[in-house]
């Protein structure tokens, strides 16, 4: 597989349909570096993570070592997280969607924790699962007379509607370079944990954007480019239900105003036709006020 290719295979698990479409039209290039950062960070699902970081070890040389690690690192994350040893259990969270209660079941096994996902569907039957729908099944501890305090959670996994495993917690105190010392400064190879992917700008400045929680809600809210950045690695957006949008009072809570930092990836634009009557002319009021500041 030529570079190309592989680039576009790997960009193409980035949940933007804006920024998949800046980079090909400005044919940005990645790293192999880069490649495997965004494999490993963005990659939808855990299978999608190793079917990519398995085209990274086949097609891309400089990171094909690394990347076989990540892979061995995974797989061993997942059997660990699997098996557990006397005093753990699992503790399953169900979330229908974002905003719901979140259930909670103690379960023996992992795959316990997995069946009664079913159970659960069969038992509310007058509810069905959504594509928001957010499992967390986490292991636990169980802390007994006679021995000292300490933390209960050994990890958790993620899994998606369909119970779709997302992401698990790898190994404690490993990385997929073996012991982690927990001091980056101590270590001679950085991890993919640590490796930060820069985008090309594909927002225009003051743009109404949407973004994709961890929890699987949609937000909004407003992108600003201070330094007209041609590069980023995250978004500055400040959100629509924010006191500085609703309440109008912008000289009262500029700098001191709450933003998000969202990485590029789950970012892209909303037509401003297509905002709530409330947030358009909250969003249009915003734009003025900037307007008659000189800095902006």
């Amino acid at each position: 597989m030529e570079p190309r290719q592989l680039q576009k295979e790997i960009t193409a698990c980035l949940w933007s349909d804006g920024l998949r479409n800046a980079i090909e039209e400005k044919k940005y290039t990645f790293t192999e570096v880069d490649l495997l950062g965004i494999a490993f960070h963005f990659a939808p699902s855990f299978e999608e993570r190793l079917r990519l970081l398995k085209l990274l070890e086949d097609y891309a040389p400089s990171v094909s070592a690394h990347a076989a690690r990540c892979i061995d690192w995974q797989n061993r994350s997942l059997e660990a997280f699997r098996s557990n040893g006397e005093g753990e259990i699992y503790e399953l969270r169900i979330k229908n969607e974002p905003d719901a209660y979140e259930e909670r079941y103690l379960c023996a096994t992992f795959d316990a924790a997995l069946e009664m996902i079913d159970g659960f569907w069969q038992e509310y039957d007058f509810s069905s699962e959504l594509k928001q729908t957010r499992y967390v099944i986490e292991k636990r501890h169980i802390l007994r007379t006679g021995e000292p305090f300490q933390e209960d959670s050994l990890g958790e996994c993620i899994l998606s509607a369909g119970k779709v495993l997302v992401s698990v917690d790898g190994l404690r105190d490993e990385s997929e370079n073996g012991s982690c010392p927990h001091d980056c400064s101590d270590c001679a190879i950085s991890c993919v944990a640590n490796i930060e992917v820069s985008f090309p700008a594909f927002l225009p400045e003051r743009t109404p954007v949407r973004w994709y929680a961890p929890d699987g809600s949609v937000k909004y809210g407003v992108h600003l480019n201070f330094h007209h950045a041609k590069e980023m690695d995250f978004c500055y957006i400040i959100p629509f239900d924010t006191e500085l949008l609703t309440g109008r009072a912008y000289e009262q809570h500029w700098g001191g105003h709450w933003h998000e930092h969202i990485l590029c990836p789950y970012v892209e634009e909303v037509p401003v036709d297509e905002l709530p009557e409330k947030l358009r002319e909250n969003y249009f009021g915003f734009c003025a006020w900037l307007d008659a500041r000189e800095e902006f």
